[in-house]
């Protein structure tokens, strides 16, 4: 399943031809609010797809839960979670791959792919990962309250500490852009700016903090400061190079108090 958020479907449609017609049951889920897409491009390429679309943004985890119980309704059992804006080089090694002891995931950006052999793998990123949907039933799912940001992270632990392994596939690789992608001149160095939202910015400083209380053996002083250095160097470039800087910054703010008190208050 594919989860969408204000995007030229055209793009994303060219995205889902690299994996879409080699999976059994095929579902986009719109997140939009502002507007109905047209997706008449997908229901070209594959009539048969599920393409949900209320104008209500509910986020990854919910989106990823609700497709899993889709999935399982109609005979599935894995549920594989991508991007808007991932495309799969090679998904034919990709579903060769694929395992019912833990999570298959693949290398992102990866120029070396064809050399890769299938490995075992400390995170998965949630984009290109697919997940046994007997093992999402035993772990309890994706976490409806993390919305957005680190539900991958969370996802991975959770199935780790239930004895599952997460295996990372060889001979493949999906591309996908790091935020916006835009990268800015600063004495002769290249920095690069994500340009995220105000609520992605909430909820990943919200979710990272929310990971200590939740798994705290994975989390030491050391992990934490490194945390609290890197919200700093983001602030900076969101003064220096960014549009919205008082909503954005506000946001890191007020994620970072709702973690620090263990609230998962919505943004």
């Amino acid at each position: 399943m594919v989860v969408a958020y204000e995007m030229d479907t055209d793009k994303v449609v060219g995205n889902i031809e690299s994996y879409g017609d080699k999976v059994d049951v095929l579902i986009v889920w719109d997140n939009s609010e502002t507007r109905v897409h047209d997706w008449s491009a997908v229901k070209r390429f594959r009539a048969d797809a599920i393409v949900n679309q209320d104008m209500h943004n509910i986020g990854l985890a919910r989106a990823y839960n609700n497709a899993c119980r889709m999935a399982k309704e109609r005979g599935c059992t894995h549920l594989m979670t991508m991007d808007q804006d991932s495309l799969f080089v090679n998904f034919d090694a990709y579903r060769e791959q694929i395992v019912d002891n833990g999570i298959t995931c693949v290398g992102v950006n990866r120029s070396d792919w064809q050399q890769l052999s299938a490995h075992e793998v400390g995170f998965a990123c949630q984009s290109g990962s697919t997940f046994p949907i007997a093992m999402l039933e035993d772990i309890g799912g994706f976490r409806d309250d993390f919305f957005i940001s680190m539900v991958d992270a969370d996802i991975c632990l959770s199935a780790e500490a239930h004895g599952y392994s997460i295996m990372q596939a060889g001979r493949c690789t999906i591309k996908h852009p790091i935020g916006s992608g835009r990268k800015v001149a600063v004495f002769g160095h290249s920095i690069a700016v994500s340009d995220y939202t105000a609520l992605r910015h909430y909820y990943d400083s919200r979710n990272r903090i929310l990971m200590w209380w939740l798994y705290p053996d994975d989390c030491d002083l050391r992990f934490k400061m490194h945390h609290f250095k890197g919200r700093i160097k983001l602030m900076l470039k969101i003064l220096l190079f960014e549009q919205d800087k008082y909503h954005k910054i506000l946001a890191i703010i007020r994620g970072t108090y709702s973690g620090l008190q263990n609230k998962y208050t919505p943004f």
